[in-house]
């Protein structure tokens, strides 16, 4: 349904949101013309992504090395504070961006995780993952503060 909308009404991208459950196999053999975005599952391992090809006999590598959970990925970020409006309101928040791959989704195409902390954690007892939000898009170009 989203390729028939794409192609049939719109003359640029066309921009999907999406939940993690409808993520796997959905957006696999989309163009340039679509881009997803969904909320990145917690359980998520995530790859750098892979090195150049050797010129060697045998397969080539489909991943780099392992950078871990969204959890992993906020302990070793560099966070950038940013304005962004939410919930009707202006709030300052930070914000980390990591390019990868979600292999065992997407296998070998880019994304882009962004992770969202603020100062307002979601529970009583603060946040022990060390983000509030992990996002997830194919869209490489748009910056994370737009």
């Amino acid at each position: 349904m989203v390729e028939r909308l794409a192609t049939g009404t719109r003359t640029g991208p066309c921009t999907w949101s999406a939940t993690p459950r409808t993520s796997a196999n959905t957006c696999e053999n989309w163009g340039e013309s679509i881009t997803w975005t969904s909320r990145l599952k917690v359980t998520s391992v995530l790859y750098q992504p892979p090195p150049p090809r050797t010129g060697r006999v045998g397969r080539p590598k489909t991943r780099g090395p392992r950078l871990g959970t969204p959890g992993d990925l906020a302990a070793a970020a560099t966070w950038h504070k940013a304005t962004v409006r939410r919930y009707g309101r202006s709030d300052v928040v930070e914000l980390a961006e990591i390019t990868c791959i979600w292999f065992g989704v997407l296998h070998t195409q880019l994304l882009r995780v962004i992770l969202v902390r603020d100062d307002k954690p979601r529970t009583k007892d603060k946040d022990e993952r060390g983000y509030g939000l992990p996002l997830v898009t194919t869209d490489l170009t748009t910056t994370p503060k737009t």
